[in-house]
C-alpha cells in the first residue's frame, strides 16, 4: 500500500517537473525570439528610468544590460535546473525536491519583469503591466517560502502532505501579492514597478532565509551529514537575492554564479545523502 503510494506520489511529482521544464523551456525560446526580433527591426529600447542613467563601463555602476541578461539567465537557470531534477531524482523518494521546484517557479516568474522592455508596457497603463508586476511581485514571496520548505519538509512521513502544503504556498502567496499596492508612474531600476511594503518584504524574507539556513545546518548535524547542503544552500540564497536586485555587472556576476554553484553543490549532496541512505 505504501510503496504504491510513494510510486504514485513520485510520478506525480515527475510530472509537474516536466511540464514545469516545457513551460520554462517554451518561455525561453520565446522571450528569447521577441528580444532577437527587436533587435533586428531596431525597435528594441530600454525603458527611461527616473535617477538612472547607463554610465560607462564599470563593476558597480547601473547598466541596463545587466538588468536584462539577468532575466534571461533566470529563465535559462529555470530550464535547466528542471531538466536535471529531472534526470537526477527521477527515482528518488526525495519530498524536498518538489520545492525545490516550486523556487524555480519562483525564478521563472520573476523573468516577468522582461514585458516592461520587450512589450513596452511602460509607456501606457495596462492590465498586462499590473499583472506583470504582480507575478513578480508573487515570486519574491514564493522564493524565500519554498526555500523555508526545502529544508522543513524533508521526512517520508510528511510525503503525503506535499500538495496540501505546495497549494497553500502557492495561493498564499498569489493572494498577499495581489492585495500589495502598487504605483504605475514608478519603474524601479531592476524593471519592477514601485510596490508598498518593499523593505518589510526584504526584512522577513531573510529572516526566513536565516530561520531556513539553521534549520539545515541542525537537521544535518542530528543526522550524521555533511554541510555541504547548507554552504550550497547558503549561496543560493545569496545569488537569488543578488540576482533579483541585480541592476550592475557585478551583482550579475556575483548572482550567477553563487546561484549556479550553490544549486549544483545542494542537489549532488542531496541526491547522494538520499542515494547512501537506500
Amino acid at each position: 500500500m505504501n510503496r504504491y503510494y510513494f510510486a504514485m506520489t513520485i510520478k506525480t511529482r515527475n510530472r509537474f517537473i516536466f511540464i514545469f521544464f516545457i513551460i520554462s523551456a517554451a518561455v525561453t525560446v520565446l522571450y528569447s525570439g521577441i528580444l532577437i526580433y527587436q533587435l533586428a527591426c531596431g525597435t528594441f529600447a530600454f525603458p527611461a528610468l527616473t535617477g538612472e542613467t547607463a554610465a560607462d563601463f564599470s563593476l558597480i555602476s547601473y547598466s541596463p544590460y545587466a538588468v536584462l541578461t539577468a532575466l534571461y539567465f533566470l529563465l535559462l537557470y529555470s530550464t535547466l535546473v528542471s531538466f536535471f531534477l529531472m534526470r537526477t531524482f527521477e527515482k528518488t523518494q526525495a519530498p524536498e525536491i518538489m520545492f525545490v521546484a516550486i523556487f524555480l517557479l519562483s525564478c521563472l516568474c520573476d523573468s516577468a519583469r522582461l514585458a516592461i522592455p520587450l512589450f513596452h508596457t511602460y509607456s501606457v497603463y495596462s492590465k498586462l503591466f499590473h499583472f506583470c508586476n504582480t507575478v513578480t511581485i508573487f515570486a519574491r514571496l514564493l522564493a524565500p517560502v519554498s526555500l523555508f520548505a526545502v529544508v522543513s519538509v524533508t521526512e517520508l512521513s510528511q510525503q503525503q502532505n506535499i500538495e496540501k502544503f505546495s497549494l497553500i504556498m502557492l495561493t498564499g502567496c498569489f493572494f498577499i501579492a495581489g492585495m500589495i499596492p502598487q504605483n504605475s508612474a514608478v519603474i524601479m531600476p531592476n524593471y519592477m514597478i514601485y510596490y508598498n511594503f518593499q523593505r518589510t518584504i526584504i526584512i522577513c524574507s531573510q529572516l526566513l532565509n536565516i530561520i531556513s539556513m539553521t534549520i539545515l545546518a541542525m537537521t544535518n548535524r542530528r543526522a550524521g551529514y555533511s554541510q555541504r547542503t547548507l554552504k550550497g544552500f547558503i549561496m543560493i540564497v545569496a545569488g537569488y537575492s543578488l540576482t533579483f536586485a541585480c541592476t550592475n555587472t557585478l551583482m550579475l556576476l556575483a548572482g550567477g554564479f553563487f546561484l549556479s554553484f550553490g544549486t549544483y553543490t545542494f542537489l549532488k549532496e542531496t541526491h547522494h545523502q538520499y542515494t547512501w541512505n537506500m
